[in-house]
């Protein structure tokens, strides 16, 4: 089935960029300047939602020429791409995406043709539903995995790691009982938020 995989939903989406030359700053440069001025890590307002695996955006300002045989094409407008992996329904993480954080989508999709304000999630669903692009060849490579495993997987790794650098060289007795402690702090852990990796 298109733009699934297992439990895990690849989301590709279009958006035209209203193209007001004479307008300084352009719009694609705002959305380049509001992109690059967010936080990364568990500050990124990414990291409010805990559905998604990836994010990605991409202003497209036109596409490249590829050479003969191929003709010269150009867009009518840029173009805002975002990309999202995540686990779920497509409305309900769209809906939980506009209200975790409707500051990022004013900041981004503010500036495109159509676009329907935060005040209604099931708005923001249908305009980006008109924007999407079916993802015919998705590959998840982990169809079943949710994000708070993956984060507990990579805080086992970590931790292991850490545990194999500080017991080299130890004997066999304290080496068991450091791993036995190993073993508990990982049991114990909680999960990770999101952003943390």
């Amino acid at each position: 089935m298109p733009n699934v995989s297992g439990d895990s939903y690849g989301l590709t989406v279009l958006s035209p960029i209203r193209d007001d030359r004479r307008r300084p700053p352009s719009r694609t440069a705002e959305i380049r300047a509001y992109l690059s001025s967010l936080e990364t890590g568990a500050g990124s307002p990414l990291a409010r939602l805990s559905a998604h695996h990836f994010v990605r955006f991409v202003v497209l300002d036109d596409v490249f020429f590829e050479s003969y045989p191929a003709h010269a094409d150009h867009l009518k407008s840029p173009y805002l791409l975002f990309t999202s992996d995540f686990n779920g329904d497509l409305d309900d993480y769209l809906s939980r995406f506009v209200t975790a954080m409707p500051e990022l989508v004013r900041g981004v999709w503010g500036h495109c043709y159509g676009f329907p304000g935060t005040e209604s999630p099931a708005r923001f669903v249908a305009y980006i539903k008109r924007c999407q692009v079916t993802t015919s060849l998705y590959f998840a490579d982990n169809p079943t995995t949710t994000v708070e495993q993956v984060l507990r997987a990579l805080d086992v790794q970590r931790k292991m790691i850490g545990f194999i650098a500080r017991t080299q060289g130890l004997a066999a007795a304290p080496l068991q009982a450091a791993f036995r402690s190993l073993i508990q702090e990982i049991r114990t852990a909680p999960t990770p938020g999101p952003g943390s990796h």
